[in-house]
């Protein structure tokens, strides 16, 4: 996995859902888009492909009223022209 610092990932979103750009030492890596349901996240889908993060914004992240939750909301441009269909594995 590497050592602290080695990772960075930047919160977007993908087709409605939450994901993360991805960059390994600095360099674009891919997406990460999350699948998430009423108990928490079922699934991580990694999309490694560095030409990913060139097409995706970073989102802007609005904290609730003191709850201590936090919900992401997309910026606009580049990252509302992806589409990301992926087929969960059994």
């Amino acid at each position: 996995m590497g050592t602290p610092g080695d990772w960075r990932m930047t919160a977007t979103e993908a087709n409605g859902q939450p994901a993360a750009m991805v960059w390994f030492h600095d360099e674009p890596f891919g997406v990460a888009v999350l699948t998430v349901a009423e108990d928490g996240i079922v699934a991580i889908t990694l999309f490694a492909d560095p030409k990913l993060t060139e097409r995706f914004t970073p989102s802007s992240v609005v904290h609730g009223a003191g709850d201590g939750n936090a919900m992401v909301h997309s910026g606009a441009g580049a990252g509302a022209d992806i589409t990301i269909e992926s087929t969960p594995s059994t």
